[in-house]
């Protein structure tokens, strides 16, 4: 098609009137070829993108362009993030099922490109770089989830989850601030007497973030089954020593007790206090923590009650966002990321995961056309 360009004859910036017509006045893409790119960009890279497209549609970006628009598209999202929330959480309902709202959080390693302490013991060997600093360096990317959960013949159903994750940042005040936002909406949709959990690790710098979070007072606390799990086997080790019959028919009466035995860490901390005394040294230190991880923890570890209740009792599905949103895209072999390219990615990552892709480019294409900005 033939379009009219005018330009100064002194030179400088072009005008094209068909261009500003149809909204592509300085663009490389339509809005249509931009959703394209973009939603491929949240599942694979930028040159497996392009193969893709190669072969399945009728625009064929380069890897180049392609991290462009994702550059360009990405810094209006950040931007703008705030009000996209709040427009996309307007279109949601909670499931009519949802009898229980689970709230988990964790932490992923993220490769960043920024200098780094190298960790662990020095090189032998003659090396090109000196000193103890490194050009990469590896941080925390925080991942949080809310899932709503109903009941099939007693037991758990998980009807959906809403995803959020941020790059390493100082304090995850970011992070902290638009969990929190999805939690006080998710809240609001959810009737009153549906039971409201926060399903954590354990780690105290989250424990004390739940305990100091009036949005979350209401809450009932559960440390993850499978963390206690791994408490438990530390404590069997201790006891028996590592791979012994003994130890593995320590771990598994015990472990049908958490399950099965409401009210069972008493009786647990007793049968580690009774073994206490038969050993010594390195193994009694180890089972000394480990009895003081569960005495202090133990009114979050009722999980044969929440059980009987139809309730979930494990962190599952922030640990599998931590591997689906955060480690399979942005973890792949050689990977290094800056903290805005890291999120760009995230932010996209997240609408595909929570089921929000359609109700987010709505929302942003409308703000596209509406602020004349690229989408």
């Amino acid at each position: 098609m033939e379009r009219r360009l005018y330009q100064a004859d002194k030179g400088g910036k072009s005008y094209v009137p068909l261009d500003e017509k149809w909204g592509m006045q300085g663009q490389y893409a339509t809005t249509d070829v931009r959703e394209s790119i973009l939603y491929s960009v949240a599942l694979m890279t930028p040159e497996e993108s392009a193969c893709l497209l190669l072969k399945s549609a009728l625009f064929h970006p380069s890897p180049t362009a392609i991290k462009h628009i994702v550059s360009d598209s990405g810094a209006v999202i950040e931007e703008r993030k705030e009000a996209l929330g709040q427009k996309i959480r307007q279109d949601e309902q909670a499931p009519q099922e949802t009898e229980a709202v689970a709230i988990s959080f964790d932490g992923v390693n993220v490769l960043l490109s920024e200098r780094g302490q190298r960790k662990g013991r020095r090189g032998e060997r003659p090396k090109a770089h000196q000193g103890n600093s490194v050009t990469t360096a590896y941080r925390h990317a925080m991942v949080g989830s809310i899932s709503y959960y109903g009941k099939e013949e007693g037991q758990p159903r998980r009807l959906e989850s809403r995803y959020t994750a941020r790059m390493p940042e100082s304090k995850f005040l970011t992070f902290r601030q638009q969990l929190e936002q999805e939690i006080a909406a998710c809240f609001e949709k959810v009737p009153e007497k549906t039971t409201r959990l926060v399903i954590t690790d354990g780690h105290p710098g989250l424990e004390k973030y739940i305990r100091s979070n009036a949005l979350l007072e209401d809450c009932a606390v559960l440390i993850d089954f499978y963390h206690a799990l791994e408490h438990l086997s530390l404590a069997s080790e201790a006891i028996f020593g590592k791979s012994s019959p003994a130890a593995n028919q320590w771990f598994e009466k015990w472990r049908q007790v958490l399950l099965h035995q409401e009210s069972s860490i008493n009786r647990l901390y007793r049968s580690m206090k009774y073994y206490r005394t038969a050993i010594g040294g390195a193994r009694r230190e180890a089972l000394c923590r480990e009895m003081n991880y569960f005495k202090k923890r133990k009114a979050k570890m009722n999980y044969a009650y929440y059980r009987s209740q139809g309730l979930p009792i494990a962190s599952g599905p922030v640990e599998a966002a931590c591997k689906s949103i955060v480690k399979a895209r942005l973890c792949r072999s050689g990977m290094r990321w800056s903290r805005t390219g890291g999120q760009n990615i995230l932010n996209l990552r997240t609408y595909v995961k929570s089921g929000r892709w359609e109700s987010f480019w709505k929302h942003h294409k409308a703000d596209c056309y509406r602020y004349k900005i690229a989408a």
